[in-house]
């Protein structure tokens, strides 16, 4: 019989034991796979490698061989013929607001999440997300916003001095953020200071250009990237133009509807010259260009435009309080123009495109982000709609995907560890059933996301998709909703 002693000794060893099991199913245990057959879209070269079989062990690429080799025992199959295995996507700039939100990502195909505004549960949910049971891309998380006085966003960090701005600069690392967010209110001395205390502390610092700081100089004091293409306009708009668009409101308005008359095209607004010049000393400065095309949209509409994008099945996936603001938010803003205007403010997204194209080909990277929780840009879904956007402002199938996938692997030091299909990479995958280097859209066509080596079928992912519409339809629309997103909702003057 046992004593009361060893029945406490057993007792602590089985709950060690399941505790043991539970970690080991959670952080260690990994199914293997063989996906077999497939063609592997090499992100590198251009590439589609037609008939390999790529092996996949405890959560990395063990292997792409020709689709002949013998598959070793107590493998998965998936079965990739006629498939298109390519990586898994990254969305540079998103904003995670809820728990209800990374499986949609992952839905989509996004793998990795690049976090623009940092909060405590970000923390815990890059620590602990895979162990509470949520399936969620990787996550790159600055902390909250440093902007300058007055703020833009409640919630945001207010800096009256330099002195703060190095204490928030620590405070933030010292919290365990990737990266520091800046905004556009601070003045040029507490720019100075964080771009300071960063360079000494070795985490690089990432936002909008600041509206007291020439973008040549946020390049040169170490800027990592520049987002919305913030602080490009008056570098690179023709002089002809360059008013009426600083100016903003109905003077931008007229410049749209000159393009949409056909009379200017993008290129008569933007000045080629003058922008080649400023990618370049970007490039050499070793800055990233996140354009966030895909703003627009949401931000400048019609009344017909709103209509139709309220009427989408994605509305689904965004939360009822904040569908309402969307909805309220453009009522009170829709009397400030015409329909017409809002059109051509609109139409200015061209202007944005040449912007992006020319930068590119001056040597700048560029990195594919949605500005996610914004109106009308949807988690996951509108990265997609990004890079469709950068095909259309004419970089190749290749570079947009390239966009999305190893340039942003490569501005976080990562390169051959994520964003390829290649032996040793971690295995965030997207098999598709097209081919994305012919049509960008194909990487729509998802028949599976693998997701640091799990997998999750076309069913999996679908029901990923109507579990979160479920949940944000549970929230209600009497749910509160904090003041920055109220403000994100309700079309603030500046992008997130």
């Amino acid at each position: 019989m046992f004593s009361l002693k060893n029945t406490v000794v057993f007792a602590v060893l089985l709950l060690a034991l399941l505790f043991g099991v539970v970690f080991w199913w959670s952080f260690g245990w990994q199914p293997n796979y063989a996906v077999r057959n497939v063609s592997v879209v090499d992100v590198k070269s251009g590439e589609v490698l037609t008939g390999r079989t790529v092996i996949i062990k405890n959560g990395k690429i063990s292997s792409v061989s020709d689709h002949s080799i013998k598959i070793p025992k107590r493998m998965n199959i998936i079965d990739g013929e006629d498939k298109f295995l390519a990586p898994g996507l990254a969305d540079a700039h998103a904003h995670i607001t809820s728990r209800i939100e990374p499986p949609l990502y992952v839905s989509y195909g996004v793998t990795t999440v690049r976090n623009m505004w940092g909060e405590k549960p970000h923390l815990l949910m890059r620590r602990y997300g895979r162990f509470a049971g949520i399936i969620a891309p990787r996550l790159v998380t600055a902390g909250p916003i440093i902007d300058g006085k007055p703020k833009i966003w409640p919630g945001s960090v207010e800096i009256t001095s330099t002195e703060q701005a190095k204490n928030t600069v620590r405070e933030q690392v010292d919290a365990g953020y990737d990266f520091i967010k800046i905004y556009n209110n601070l003045t040029l001395d507490q720019f100075d200071a964080i771009a300071a205390e960063a360079d000494k502390l070795g985490v690089r610092f990432a936002g909008h250009v600041p509206r007291a700081v020439p973008i040549r100089y946020a390049a040169q004091s170490g800027m990592a990237s520049i987002e919305h293409l913030s602080g490009v306009a008056p570098e690179t708009i023709s002089d002809e133009f360059l008013s009426a668009v600083l100016i903003g409101g109905k003077a931008t308005a007229a410049v749209g509807q000159q393009l949409l008359s056909g009379s200017i095209d993008a290129y008569d607004v933007v000045d080629r010259q003058k922008t080649l010049e400023l990618g370049q000393e970007l490039s050499n400065a070793g800055v990233a260009m996140v354009p966030t095309l895909i703003i627009r949209r949401g931000v400048f509409l019609n009344r017909a435009a709103r209509r139709e994008l309220l009427a989408r099945p994605e509305m689904q996936y965004v939360p009822p309080a904040m569908r309402r603001i969307w909805e309220g938010g453009g009522r009170m803003q829709q009397d400030r123009f015409t329909d017409e205007e809002w059109d051509g403010l609109n139409a200015m997204s061209a202007v944005n495109g040449a912007q992006t194209k020319t930068l590119k080909e001056a040597g700048v990277l560029i990195l594919a982000g949605s500005d996610s929780a914004n109106p009308f840009v949807f988690h996951g879904l509108s990265l997609h709609e990004e890079m469709e956007l950068l095909v259309a402002a004419g970089l190749s199938n290749l570079e947009a995907v390239q966009a999305a996938t190893i340039n942003i692997a490569t501005f976080l030091d990562e390169e051959g560890e994520w964003g390829v299909v290649e032996e040793g990479a971690i295995a965030d995958l997207v098999l598709l059933s097209e081919n994305p280097l012919i049509d960008i859209a194909s990487y729509r066509a998802i028949e599976g996301v693998m997701l640091r080596g799990h997998w999750y079928d076309a069913d999996a992912l679908e029901q990923m998709r109507a579990e979160a519409a479920e949940k944000f339809a549970a929230m209600g629309t009497e749910n509160p909703i904090n003041q920055r997103d109220q403000r994100r909702g309700g079309f603030a003057a500046s992008n997130d």
